[in-house]
């Protein structure tokens, strides 16, 4: 039997496939994590803009004062996890806040704040 005859693989081959495909996971691997890292965050604020729409309809329709009692026993009836990576929900100046995510919101700068410039159109 002629070693030439046998079909196969040779070690070389196999060695530059698995560091080819090594090269690419290096490469995929941040942008995956950052594409979950970011779903995550977007989970949270989709999450607490509907705690707070919700718990302003509750405030309306119960006829209740805000406080933080009613803000809590609120969020133990809530029925869902709102932050992905439990962060503290908090009600403060009639806005719902996540404590891990609410200085994303908006690029950590507040929407309110007229700071003198144009707006870009």
């Amino acid at each position: 039997m002629n070693y030439k005859d046998i079909k196969g693989f040779t070690l070389v081959e196999v060695i530059v496939v698995i560091a080819i495909l090594g090269i690419i996971a290096t490469i995929a691997m941040p942008s995956v994590l950052g594409i979950i890292e970011t779903s995550k965050v977007d989970v949270c604020h989709v999450n607490v803009s509907e705690v707070e729409r919700h718990y302003e309809a509750y405030l309306e329709l119960e006829s209740v004062e805000h406080s933080n009692a009613v803000f809590v026993q609120y969020l133990h009836s809530y029925d869902g996890e709102i932050c992905p990576e439990g962060g503290v929900i908090s009600y403060v100046d009639e806005r719902v806040q996540c404590s891990l995510h609410s200085e994303d919101l908006d690029g950590g700068r507040d929407l309110d704040e007229d700071d003198g410039d144009v707006p870009y159109l």
